[in-house]
């Protein structure tokens, strides 16, 4: 059904469809970062579609953005006080001073709803599972009045913010999620 509309005119003024990096080829899922890229595509994508008929949702998926906790960091190594040599990471410490927390999840959308002050996304690849820092950052966070979600791949990312949104209750034209 979605597809019959995009056909009828959906994409009036728009150039072309946004390169979607997470596409899975032969079945395999796509690293989280690749899945997160094609999820912030897809929200900047969509929110142009969505900016006449819902200014704010799509204001809100304009401000869809990404925390940057964990990752990896250059290590460096130092002589220590008793001669041996120390491994220390200069970047990660400087994030740490600034509140770089583990747990956080990997994405915020700021709306609030009704039941919900905003939804935090979890990306996820492969068969990893949330980390007990995540977990208690899950539990907080929801007692705390936020809606959550952990993703696999792009898609299910982006159908969690088009519930949270209720995007599909608007009759919005966003941008498609393939099955």
């Amino acid at each position: 059904m979605r597809d019959e509309r995009l056909k009828g005119g959906l994409f009036r003024g728009e150039r072309a469809q946004p390169r979607l990096l997470a596409v899975r080829s032969g079945g395999e899922r796509q690293d989280e970062t690749r899945e997160q890229i094609a999820v912030i595509e897809w929200a900047r994508w969509s929110a142009r579609l969505i900016e006449r008929m819902c200014p704010l949702e799509s204001l809100a998926l304009t401000w869809l953005h990404h925390i940057p906790n964990g990752g990896l960091r250059e290590k460096k190594q130092r002589t220590g006080r008793t001669g041996q040599l120390v491994e220390y990471c200069p970047a990660g410490q400087r994030l740490h001073a600034m509140g770089v927390t583990r747990g956080v999840f990997d994405l915020l959308l700021p709306w609030r709803t009704e039941l919900y002050g905003g939804l935090w996304i979890e990306m996820k690849a492969g068969r990893n599972q949330l980390t007990p820092e995540q977990r208690q950052f899950n539990t907080a966070i929801f007692q705390l009045g936020y809606q959550t979600a952990v993703a696999w791949t792009w898609q299910e990312a982006a159908r969690a913010v088009i519930r949270h949104l209720a995007l599909d209750e608007k009759g919005a034209r966003y941008a498609p999620v393939p099955d």
